[in-house]
Parts: C-alpha cells; structure tokens; sequence
C-alpha cells in the first residue's frame, strides 16, 4: 500500500478493499460529534489453490459477499472459469492468485479454462442472521 496525492492510499493488485481518503472533514457548528461505529470487517477470503492435479478442495462453500481467491501453484497458467460462463478469474500466472466476489446465491460448476479437464463446484448461501442478543 502507498500514500498518494490527494490523500488517497493505492492499493496493491486483487486487493479486497477500496480506497480511503486520509482527509478529516471539519465539523460545523450543527454536525454531531456522535462517533460512528465501527466498519465492518471485510471477511478473508477462501483459499482455493490449483496446480496440475486440479483444484484443492473441489467444492467451495462460502456465504453472500464473501470472496475466493484462487492460487496458482504450478508452473503453466491456469483459470477458474463458470461452465456457463457467468465468471471468470481471467488468467492467473504462476505463483499468482486472483480473488472474486460473490453476491448471488446459487450454485455453479466451474473449470480450469486453460485445462478444461479440471473442475470445481461453487456454492453461495444465504448468510446467516446476526444474533438478536435476546436471551
């Protein structure tokens, strides 16, 4: 990460967050000095990693609005590419990884798009509902 003009931080390739301004707005004489909670925390996300045998694990289990990031452990160039062409990591290099967000709920089978004989299966649930914190 690097500071840049304007007080704006660049954030390094396949980041899973977005920029942030450094700049502190001044209250004025009717702002409230309320704090603000908290940002909620962006969740790691799942490692998948590939190599020539596949990938590892097959199946990925994650929740709305959480990410997979695939690693690309072997030496030839690899993708994970939906089998109905609804996503795409585009292709990911040797030692290189590429993260996705998912938001929709539903299940897809995907591939290696570089080697289409290697398969995975994707499955995004309904996230959990917070606890009430009623006994």
């Amino acid at each position: 990460m690097a500071f840049c003009a304007a007080g704006v931080f660049a954030l390094a390739p396949n980041a899973l967050a977005t920029a942030v301004s450094a700049a502190t707005p001044t209250p004025g004489p009717a702002a409230s000095l309320t704090p603000s909670p908290s940002p909620t925390p962006v969740p790691t996300p799942v490692p998948v990693s590939v190599d020539k045998d596949g990938f590892h694990p097959t199946v990925i289990r994650i929740y709305a609005g959480q990410s997979v990031a695939w690693t690309n452990l072997d030496k030839l160039p690899h993708a994970a590419t939906a089998s109905d062409g609804s996503w795409d990591t585009g292709e990911i290099a040797p030692s290189k990884a590429q993260a996705l967000q998912f938001f929709e709920i539903g299940k897809w089978d995907y591939l290696d798009g570089f080697n289409p004989i290697q398969h995975g299966t994707l499955i995004v649930a309904t996230p959990s509902p917070a606890p009430s914190g009623a006994p």
